[in-house]
């Protein structure tokens, strides 16, 4: 048999345990394939199956250590995530990278809350960077050309570096490791997400994940108007008789482009205010008012929009710019709008008088009305906003900073989140602020979508795991599509063949009376015989034995004798009766019966526990269909692919007596009854290994198995370049090699078939069928006398 690496052992033995931990939560874990994934409820978002893929025993032992890992981070995410955020996040479109950051919060706590998680977890990650992430960023540094619209820093770091690069900055070495001459490659990206390290490690929320998320998303989005501007500044530098292009005929479709040749307008200017919002602790500060500068936004309307948006954000200082502002704050306009606003501003004050600010203060307490009701209107708890509160403090803010100073206005603020709770169930999720307000492709519109669909730490684990799992396939001596439909269960007679089962046993009855008599004495006898006290002569120390004394004149000093005992064993037998479809040829199936029953009554009489099992399979052509679906799908990977599934239909084992079970009628009814089991293929290396487990676990001393079939292994399989047949006998012939190293004695009886030879070392055939209930005993009386 081929060495068996020990990590499949404990990988065994740790699903068991978080099989336990799960079944509370109403979550299963399955071995189904090669495919790792998790399965969620589609209303709820909530996850109800794990799986993990099935793995040969020559699987190595950094993908057994992958899937340990994968399970702990799926266990993670079940015990931390809030369900509730995950659907708030969908609806803002940026579930994916929420999920990205979530995942250093998540499995932060799992190490914190089982220390034996750390090695898998961490492993893992080493795992998906040397097999997925390292791959990914080969293939897009290829194409990564900055000069180019679609190769900007922050897509680039969207399609080949975001999982690393949050993780990296979170403080995991293995992604700070991977990080270290990538970087370089994303200064500005690097320059703008580097102050969130400290929140990236101190987050402990998944409401939390969600606004940081946000405000990735916004510096990404500066990144990328920052690089535009500079190709702007480099292509006028290159041709500087070249005219500003009117706001119609802009490349992006922006506006107010002309704005770059204000006086102090600078590309320098620019980008030094807009790091100087993401710098330090500033990131979750109070957003800026910026009525005064806007009056003509005192209706109130465009407000609440810009504070619905700001809650979405992240709570970035520079998010209220951008709401306010969002074409110019996406143009660079920010340098070039404050000049001309001072100047409007001044003129306005002149001719209006005290008017101007009493506007402003109005629009202000709006502001800072529809700010209150934000989170409230997105129907979150309020633990969630104190624990958003407590991570702000950590940076030095407050909790007042996101709702406002005006505690007389409070009954204004309570109409306003009455107001917001009535649109949350009928409005659309707030619209991203580089997205134009009236629905229309914005400036970010691609970034936006790439970071919608940026690959996640799960779904690269899913892969990778996956590619690991198919490799180990075409290591496989024999592997099984899953074992997760197997039923073995104490055998249910069919309704409409109750009365035939106890018209049999009733005629079973009759016919076997005396036969049972005299095969139970003659394995009596054959017991006594064994069980018995003796003197051997022969000895040279012992008691004298005195018939023998004259063997000293020729100086032969045996002369003494002692006692022996013989007893025989404690014994357990287990009969394992082959219930396939050849069965029904010739009455092969109802003589096995015949035979069950006339051996447990044999054996019932003098105290050998005996168990009677069968087995076949079912039929499900869904797991039938989808086993061949996976495999088609990895051969679209790699045509060369070699591998398949030698089982894709469940195993039946009725039970029809057990060892703990007295030969009661109802015991006596259900072995009459075999000859009607549903009879379809036979898995006879699973099927022998699963009852030999059963006679494993007894404590008697001596362990018999006795199969009856009528030929070789033959069940439904997905293969692609090799004959199944091959792989399931040498899988039956490993099977019983080890049974019979564990000190199993195992007997193939072949019905009207010599296959068994090649299978069992101890083996009969018998040609005629009516001779097997007393070939079984004699064979049974011989091996008991052994």
């Amino acid at each position: 048999m081929a060495k068996k690496h020990t990590n499949i052992g404990e990988l065994r033995s740790s699903l068991a345990l978080v099989v336990k931990m799960l079944a509370n939560k109403g979550i299963k874990v399955t071995q189904v394939g090669i495919q790792a994934f998790v399965e969620y409820d589609e209303r709820t978002l909530e996850a109800k199956r794990v799986n993990i893929p099935s793995i040969s025993d020559q699987s190595p032992p950094e993908l057994v250590t992958a899937i340990k890992g994968f399970v702990d981070h799926e266990v993670a995410h079940l015990l931390f995530t809030d369900a509730k955020i995950i659907e708030r996040a969908h609806k803002e479109r940026i579930a994916n990278l929420h999920n990205i950051v979530e995942d250093t919060f998540i499995e932060r706590k799992m190490k914190n809350a089982f220390a034996g998680s750390t090695r898998n977890i961490d492993k893992t990650l080493e795992f998906a960077i040397k097999h997925f992430f390292q791959r990914s960023f080969d293939k897009h540094i290829k194409g990564y050309d900055t000069e180019a619209d679609d190769s900007s820093q922050a897509r680039f770091f969207v399609r080949a570096l975001a999982t690393p690069g949050i993780r990296a900055l979170s403080g995991q070495e293995a992604a700070q490791e991977f990080m270290a001459d990538k970087w370089e490659l994303i200064p500005e990206v690097y320059e703008g997400l580097a102050p969130l390290a400290e929140s990236l490690e101190s987050i402990n929320s998944s409401l939390q994940s969600l606004k940081l998320a946000n405000t990735i998303r916004e510096i990404l989005a500066d990144v990328e108007t920052n690089e535009r501007k500079a190709k702007k500044e480099k292509a006028k530098k290159a041709d500087p008789m070249e005219k500003p292009s009117k706001p119609s005929e802009s490349d992006d479709g922006e506006e107010g482009d002309e704005g770059d040749d204000a006086p102090g307008a600078t590309t320098g200017e620019s980008k030094s205010e807009e790091s100087e919002g993401y710098s330090g602790d500033s990131i979750f500060d109070e957003p800026e008012k910026e009525s005064e500068e806007k009056p003509e936004k005192s209706d109130g309307s465009d407000c609440e929009e810009s504070t619905e948006k700001s809650d979405h954000s992240g709570g970035s200082g520079s998010s209220s710019d951008s709401d306010d502002e969002p074409e110019e704050s996406e143009d660079d306009g920010d340098s070039d709008g404050e000049s001309d606003s001072e100047e409007e501003g001044d003129e306005e004050a002149d001719a209006s008088g005290s008017s101007s600010s009493g506007d402003s203060d109005e629009e202000g307490e709006a502001e800072d009305s529809e700010s209150d009701g934000d989170d409230d209107a997105e129907g979150e708890p309020d633990d969630d906003d104190s624990d958003w509160g407590s991570f702000d403090d950590e940076d030095g803010d407050d909790d007042d900073d996101f709702e406002g100073d005006d505690d007389e206005d409070e009954s204004r603020d309570k109409k306003s989140t009455t107001d917001k709770h009535e649109r949350a169930d009928s409005s659309p999720p707030p619209t991203p602020d580089f997205v134009t307000n009236d629905g229309t492709e914005g400036e970010h519109e691609k970034l936006l979508e790439e970071i919608e669909k940026v690959e996640t730490y799960d779904s690269a684990l899913e892969s990778v795991i996956s590619d690991g799992a198919a490799s180990s396939l075409e290591q496989a001596g024999y592997m099984p599509f899953s074992s997760e439909k197997d039923v073995i269960e104490t055998f249910k007679i069919p309704t409409a063949r109750t009365e035939y089962a106890k018209n049999r046993q009733r005629r079973l009855r009759e016919e076997n009376s005396d036969r049972i008599g005299v095969m139970s004495k003659s394995l009596e006898r054959l017991l006594v015989a064994r069980n018995r006290s003796m003197f051997v002569p022969g000895f040279r120390s012992g008691r004298l034995h005195s018939a023998g004394l004259y063997k000293l004149q020729t100086g032969d000093t045996r002369v003494f004798r002692r006692k022996e005992e013989i007893r025989t064993k404690n014994t357990a037998v287990m009969l394992l009766v082959d219930c396939s479809g050849s069965m029904n040829s010739r009455d092969r199936i109802v003589k096995a019966g015949d035979a069950a029953y006339a051996l447990c009554h044999a054996l019932e009489r003098i105290n050998i526990k005996t168990q009677v099992m069968g087995f076949t399979t079912g039929t499900d052509g869904d797991m039938h269909r989808d086993a061949y679906n996976q495999l088609e799908a990895v051969l679209k990977k790699n045509p060369k692919f070699a591998g398949g599934f030698d089982r894709v239909e469940p195993l039946f084992m009725p039970i029809f007596k057990s060892f703990d079970e007295r030969l009661t009628p109802t015991a006596e009814m259900r072995v009459a009854a075999i000859p009607y089991v549903s009879m379809r293929n036979n898995a006879d290396g699973e099927s022998v290994e699963i009852a030999g487990n059963i006679l494993r676990g007894r404590q008697e001393e001596r362990k018999i198995m006795i199969v009856l079939s009528d030929g070789q292994p033959a069940m439904a399989s997905a293969y692609t370049s090799y004959g199944h047949d091959g792989r399931a006998d040498e899988h039956l012939k490993n099977v019983v090699t080890e049974l019979e190293s564990v000190g199993i004695e195992t007997l193939g009886i072949g019905i009207e078939t010599h296959d068994v030879k090649q299978y069992y070392p101890k083996h009969i055939v018998i040609d005629n069928v009516s001779e097997l209930p007393t070939k079984i005993i004699t064979e049974l009386s011989a091996m008991l006398l052994n």
